[in-house]
């Protein structure tokens, strides 16, 4: 939890119980907040929409105002990589989740996340988890792919019903830019695909996680 005080400490009692009634992982979701302004909750509820959308991942309106059983610390403490996105992790790892509402209250002390802040937040949320900054150009490339061809399609008829009307060579050489430039981003986005690939190799991430063993000896585990 944060030490600003916007998270209500009495929550944690909750928190507790819903621990003992078999949740591994139980996340604080924020219903209201007595902080920010009606604009200041709209963003922050489409970031965690564009992360859900971007990542497969589900982040609702929560922070880390959240409690782990020791075997989840364990596993993300086991995890190779060094920047460690906890609020990813908790959804990536499994585990039975719970979400307990509260409103957010007034901070007492410190400052709310900048502008800056919060790009940062969305540039680590989305890099460790997707590769949706590197299939952009791929997309990106497709479309002026597609659009570089219907203009030409365009301009050979142009040709023979106004031939009076073109710029001699502007139609050619702009087409021919157009086409040269989409298929280079289109090439990105294939390398970008294989640079994720090796982006999750390093990781090292493990396969799959056991959450639970029954009727196995530990020495037998090793």
């Amino acid at each position: 939890m944060d030490s600003d005080l916007q998270h209500p400490p009495e929550v944690i009692k909750e928190f507790v119980k819903q621990a003992e009634a078999g949740h591994d992982i139980v996340i604080g979701e924020r219903m209201a907040n007595k902080q920010n302004s009606f604009l200041r909750e709209v963003v922050g509820r489409a970031i965690y929409k564009f992360l859900s959308v971007t990542t497969g991942l589900e982040f609702k309106n929560a922070g880390d105002f959240v409690l782990y059983k020791r075997r989840v610390v364990d596993v993300i403490k086991s995890l190779p990589e060094r920047e460690k996105f906890f609020r990813g992790l908790a959804q990536w790892v499994g585990f039975k989740k719970k979400y307990v509402p509260y409103a957010v209250r007034f901070r007492k002390f410190g400052r709310g996340t900048s502008i800056r802040g919060l790009a940062k937040f969305i540039l680590n949320g989305v890099t460790s988890f997707s590769a949706f900054p590197l299939r952009i150009s791929f997309w990106i490339g497709l479309v002026i792919f597609l659009g570089s061809v219907g203009y030409g399609a365009s301009v050979v008829i142009e040709k023979f019903l106004y031939p009076k009307n073109l710029i001699e060579g502007l139609s050619s050489l702009t087409i021919v830019v157009l086409i040269l430039g989409s298929v280079q981003l289109m090439v990105i986005g294939i390398i970008g695909e294989y640079l994720y690939k090796m982006f999750n190799e390093i990781k090292g991430r493990p396969v799959y996680i056991i959450a639970e063993t029954k009727n196995l000896e530990n020495d037998r585990m090793s």
